[in-house]
């Protein structure tokens, strides 16, 4: 390890650590009540909870912990829901609204949306 450089008369922390072997660690403190102080404030612990603390109650010489959790979404699959033959080709055909019961099928139209000629 080299020797620790000084920055106005102070060491310089990051000279004191060898980079390789460093290592993050986040920690997380958590607010402890008793389960006297828990009771007569239930709501607004409930409120701290919500906004992401994490709060330790002590009762009979053990520790409940609330946190808050976060339900992760499900995305559902659809993949068998629509099933057709030459599903890839859709947006090679598609309808036309002209009023009611005049509903037309466009058999042909290019990728980007216009027209084709007919066949």
């Amino acid at each position: 390890m080299s020797r620790p450089t000084f920055c106005h008369g102070e060491p310089d922390a990051r000279a004191l650590f060898d980079e390789s072997e460093t290592q993050l660690y986040i920690v997380q403190a958590m607010k402890s009540v008793t389960e006297s102080e828990a009771r007569k404030n239930w709501f607004g612990l409930l409120d701290e909870v919500l906004k992401g603390e994490v709060i330790a109650i002590e009762r009979k010489g053990r520790r409940l912990i609330l946190k808050l959790h976060e339900k992760k979404a499900v995305i559902p699959d659809y993949s068998g829901l629509i099933d057709f033959p030459d599903a890839d080709d859709s947006d090679m055909w598609g309808w036309e609204w002209k009023g009611p019961g005049k509903l037309r099928y466009l058999p042909s139209r290019d990728p980007a949306g216009s027209r084709c000629p007919p066949r």
